[in-house]
């Protein structure tokens, strides 16, 4: 058997002919599905009769086995985006879905919404991220990845012939320096913290006064204690339920196996999450005695709605939220601790544990896969160097 001459995607010689006073240029093209086919166009002379040809094959759309009938170059990327999230939904969980869709309308939609597939480019992509990280590193960040995400799609549709994504440059934010808390400013944050859950204030004179009002809850305190108890991050620390807690072995432990989902969009509600952050296994870590006598008086306070059995649980029987939690913490930490977050705590407890057992122990401590991500954003950075001077000393000058 003869082979063919063309490969996937070639055509053969242009020939053009008369037809009623119009010439028609013809041409056969060999498709992705190795058939040849005619494809023609017309015009008032051959010359424009070719012209038109020419520009049919280019913007010409292929039978492909793998070609989605609802998608063509001509396809505007709002129509991509609309068929790319619904393929994701699939495969990740509806949180992420939200943090995509919000990029997408936020950022991205007005922008290049309108625009054909085909006309996207390097340039185009850059200039719509590059605006965006003006704004928001992290909105550029998310909206990268969306981009990123539909236009693979169009490769994979042979709608593209590169994912113009791939020539810009990730967004990256200017990365400060890892802070832990010292002893004194966690003593110093602990008394605020103590001050405000039990809605008391503290004079220039060191005199302790109640003050009027409502009451806050006391639940920061005990959050703080456990936040530097484990190490947890807060979501996970909120979705503890009592069955997760061991006081009364010999070795006291509490296993973080599920997070709260903080509601990011109109009409979500906040649930507990069966699984970490990152779908990471169950992590177990031994509770320090001063965990262990607080929690023993946590669990000793009558409780009147507790249908989920949960560590801290609101007065109407739900899961206690994260960002409510944060609104309390701004509340009591002051001005001066402004740099203090629930995440400050899981990186003093990673700097401490670094320092005392080494960086593997900080790793297993806070559940990461690997040490890379410990050290690059969770220990503080040892910036005063041992005592070396009598080594160095032999470098002195000799008499």
């Amino acid at each position: 058997m003869a082979r063919d001459p063309f490969r996937l995607g070639e055509w053969g010689r242009i020939s053009t002919t008369t037809s009623g006073g119009v010439s028609v240029a013809r041409v056969r093209i060999r498709d992705q599905d190795g058939k040849r086919r005619l494809v023609e166009a017309r015009g008032k002379t051959a010359a424009e009769a070719r012209r038109k040809l020419q520009e049919k094959i280019v913007n010409r759309e292929p039978p492909h086995p793998s070609q989605r009938a609802e998608l063509s170059k001509t396809s505007t990327m709002s129509e991509l985006f609309t068929y790319w999230i619904a393929q994701k939904t699939k495969t990740v969980s509806p949180q992420t879905i939200t943090g995509y869709r919000q990029a997408w309308n936020a950022y991205c939609a007005a922008a290049v919404g309108e625009i054909f597939i085909r006309e996207m480019t390097a340039g185009k992509v850059d200039s719509l991220i590059n605006s965006i990280g003006e704004r928001t590193m992290s909105g550029a960040r998310m909206s990268r990845i969306v981009m990123s995400g539909m236009l693979g799609i169009a490769v994979r549709f042979d709608l593209l012939s590169h994912n113009p994504v791939r020539d810009t440059p990730r967004p990256t934010p200017k990365k400060s320096a890892v802070r832990a808390l010292t002893s004194d400013e966690l003593d110093e944050l602990r008394a605020r913290v103590q001050n405000y859950s039990r809605h008391q204030t503290v004079d220039e004179h060191g005199v302790v006064r109640p003050k009027l009002g409502q009451r806050p809850g006391a639940d920061l305190e005990d959050i703080l204690m456990l936040l530097i108890a484990t190490g947890a991050r807060i979501g996970e620390l909120l979705a503890l339920k009592w069955d997760q807690v061991d006081l009364d072995s010999p070795i006291p432990t509490v296993t973080f196996s599920a997070t709260l989902v903080v509601p990011r969009a109109a009409g979500e509600r906040l649930f507990r999450q069966n699984f970490r952050k990152g779908d990471a296994p169950p992590l177990t870590v031994v509770l320090p005695p001063f965990a262990v006598r607080a929690l023993r008086r946590r669990r000793a306070m009558p409780t009147f709605q507790n249908p989920e059995n949960a560590l801290f649980v609101t007065g109407t029987g739900n899961w206690v939220s994260p960002a409510n939690v944060r609104r309390s913490w701004r509340a009591a930490r002051g001005d001066d601790f402004d740099w203090v977050t629930p995440h400050t705590l899981r990186k003093t407890v990673a700097t401490l544990v670094k320092e005392t057992y080494g960086v593997e122990a900080a790793q297993i401590q806070l559940g990461h896969a690997n040490t890379r991500v410990t050290e690059a954003h969770y220990i503080q950075r040892v910036t005063l160097a041992p005592d070396m001077s009598d080594a160095l000393n032999k470098f002195a000058p000799k008499a």
